[in-house]
């Protein structure tokens, strides 16, 4: 009996144990490499001003909270068909024929715009985690050159493996108060370097990023999930933290004595 019983905790601990990890793991940045190639020398330029009319319209960027918000509800038949098209337009495309940087934004502006159709379309009360999983981020929902895609084959097989550039995370709207604020710009080719330089600088020094809690360090969960992308422990991820920080930011992280995870789900809306 007593060997039946170690059994079933066992089993029980290994199933709470899987669970638990596969609610926190994100998913490994694994290169899809047909989307590995890119023309140096190109002029050929996205046209991304639709997106640009749409994010002028919808996104307010003074807020108490000091958080951008996006009008979702707002969003009439018309405004959605517009942003129906701006997507379609981008699949049209083959981004392996652009230089790498039109590259970067072409990839971010079709995440992020994607990110509010699906708000748009499935109207979440409070959540974008009250959207199947599956449909959210498994489905293959785009077609571009030949190829089905994903938002995780965007951000897990193209963005973070191929572009090798951490900053990308504070890029990529989640539409949640958690991650960082959805740029009122749209990304070019010429901007899109600069614009997430400073969406980095802004998102990490709010205390959404870091903050504390006596001597604890309270992060942002988007530094447990992407652990491997800012450093291979604590320390590496702390040296990356305090380039964008104040001394005396600076001070309280080198003292900080543990750290901790936080992240707010709610809607980026009004």
């Amino acid at each position: 009996m007593e060997s039946i019983k170690f059994t079933i905790s066992v089993v029980l601990l290994t199933i709470v144990v899987f669970v638990c990890s596969s609610v926190h793991a994100a998913p490994q940045a694994e290169s899809l490499q047909f989307w590995d190639d890119s023309e140096p020398s190109s002029g050929l330029t996205p046209n991304h001003l639709r997106w640009q009319k749409l994010l002028d319209k919808f996104v307010i960027t003074v807020h108490p909270s000091g958080i951008h918000r996006v009008d979702y509800d707002a969003f009439s038949a018309a405004d959605e068909k517009e942003l129906r098209g701006y997507l379609a337009y981008l699949q049209q495309l083959d981004p392996r024929q652009l230089n790498k940087q039109r590259q970067k934004a072409y990839w971010l502006n079709l995440y992020n715009a994607t990110m509010v159709l699906i708000v748009v379309v499935a109207q979440p009360s409070e959540s974008i985690r009250s959207v199947d999983r599956k449909k959210l981020w498994v489905a293959e929902r785009f077609s571009i050159a030949g190829q089905k895609l994903s938002l995780d084959n965007i951000m897990h097989g193209i963005l973070r493996p191929l572009f090798k550039d951490e900053r990308i995370h504070f890029a990529l709207n989640l539409t949640t108060l958690g991650s960082a604020d959805i740029n009122p710009l749209a990304y070019t080719g010429d901007n899109v370097e600069e614009l997430i330089d400073q969406a980095a600088r802004d998102f990490l020094q709010q205390p959404r990023a870091v903050d504390f809690s006596d001597d604890e360090l309270i992060l942002s969960r988007l530094f447990y999930w992407y652990e491997s992308d800012f450093g291979s422990n604590l320390t590496e991820l702390k040296n990356y933290l305090k380039q964008y920080q104040s001394p005396d930011i600076v001070e309280k992280i080198e003292a900080s004595k543990g750290v901790d995870y936080q992240y707010d789900w709610s809607l980026n809306k009004p």
